[in-house]
């Protein structure tokens, strides 16, 4: 890997580069392990063990920082070019039944031990009368999650006429997870809320699809400092968005169709160690699109 060290200071910015190799390499083995009991004709167990690995971002491997002297305190971004890559041990039992004519229903609990989940560390320090906050991406001590998850997709076709053509899709997730930056601390694990909720209201029938999506996301842990704790962990707080979207099939190859997204304007809210020390506060508004599909060979 090769990269470069660059510091912006002052007006005009001053930028200083030098160049940076590192050679790191890891072998990995991924067995894995899937189970089915057929119940009967309608329902399914199944039961996996699996093991898994994410690399580490690029830019968080990068070795080179950079500076901004805009903020009070000075900020400070680095890359970490010891991270380790997130293996995890994943277990999972499930079951499904399948409705007669069209439809599911699924529930299960799942297990994952994990070993070097990569977070945002914040650590604030004094450097010649001057204060800064260094962000820096590391790897966390062993962690677990632990959850369970159920969920349906039902078309009503009993009902009369074109009312045949309305369903739902529900599905609701529950994590629980725990890791110790500090071996004193404990949290969750980061970008891993603990509640996830979503629906969906469609119709589909004669070349018509229209669905009405509801997603429920609950807060999570965005970076922790590991010097000062809790309380000045910053959060992403619970969100709610609803987006919608229709195609009706004109012909066999020409379907118009148009997309919403966020119609509520959810914000994104950022906060630190409590709900009241709001750090950001964004709304990025409502966006949609309308167009024609045209499939030149079907």
């Amino acid at each position: 890997m090769h990269g470069s060290k660059a510091a912006t200071a002052g007006t005009p910015a001053v930028t200083t580069i030098s160049p940076v190799t590192v050679n790191n390499n890891y072998n990995v083995l991924l067995p894995m392990v899937h189970l089915k009991y057929k119940l009967n004709d309608n329902a399914n167990l199944r039961a996996a063990y699996t093991k898994s690995f994410v690399r580490p971002n690029f830019s968080d491997l990068t070795p080179g920082e950079s500076i901004d002297n805009t903020k009070n305190p000075i900020t400070v971004t680095k890359g970490n070019i010891d991270l380790k890559p997130t293996i995890a041990h994943n277990f999972d039992v499930m079951g499904e039944y399948y409705f007669s004519n069209i439809g599911l229903l699924s529930g299960g609990v799942f297990y994952k031990n994990i070993k070097n989940v990569i977070f945002s560390n914040r650590v604030n320090y004094v450097s010649e009368g001057q204060n800064f906050v260094l962000t820096q991406a590391q790897n966390l001590s062993d962690s677990w999650l632990l959850g369970f998850e159920a969920g349906i997709n039902k078309r009503f076709d009993f009902l009369p006429g074109v009312l045949s053509g309305i369903g739902v899709e529900l599905n609701y997730t529950f994590i629980n997870s725990e890791v110790k930056p500090t071996g004193t601390y404990t949290t969750s694990l980061p970008n891993q809320s603990k509640h996830l909720f979503n629906s969906i209201l469609f119709y589909e029938r004669n070349g018509v699809m229209i669905r009405l999506a509801g997603n429920y996301r609950g807060a999570s842990v965005e970076s922790i400092n590991t010097q000062l704790g809790p309380n000045f962990y910053t959060y992403t707080d619970k969100n709610f968005t609803v987006d919608a979207a229709a195609t009706v099939n004109v012909t066999k190859k020409i379907r118009v169709f148009a997309e919403l997204n966020n119609l509520t304007n959810e914000p994104l809210k950022v906060y630190m160690g409590d709900k009241r020390r709001i750090t950001s506060n964004e709304w990025y508004g409502s966006r949609g699109q309308v167009g024609i599909r045209w499939d030149i060979i079907k």
